[in-house]
């Protein structure tokens, strides 16, 4: 399993594993990230440069495979943080309304 997702109400829990290359690596604490999802690209940069400053960064903003524009880092309280816009998903959800 990559991800999942479990929509509750207005908002969406969201889990991972850590497998593969991490899995030698996981200590109690490093085993979960927050997660956000926003609405915009802009607001996705301004997250990612804000909560990763003096802190460790893992995976730039960028598009992925997924299509989605998504960065990934360790805060300078040892969070880790997954940040995501999705522009995908904005379109389906005007489209819902």
């Amino acid at each position: 399993m990559m991800h999942i997702s479990l929509p509750i109400g207005n908002t969406t829990l969201m889990g991972s594993d850590a497998g593969g290359e991490w899995a030698s690596k996981i200590t109690e604490g490093n085993n979960f990230a927050v997660s956000i999802n926003t609405d915009t690209k802009a607001e996705t940069d301004r997250l990612f440069d804000e909560l990763s400053q003096n802190g460790q960064v893992a995976m730039p903003m960028n598009k992925t495979f997924w299509d989605s524009y998504f960065g990934m880092f360790t805060d300078q309280f040892g969070i880790n943080w997954m940040i995501s816009f999705d522009p995908n998903q904005k379109e389906n959800n005007q489209k819902e309304k």
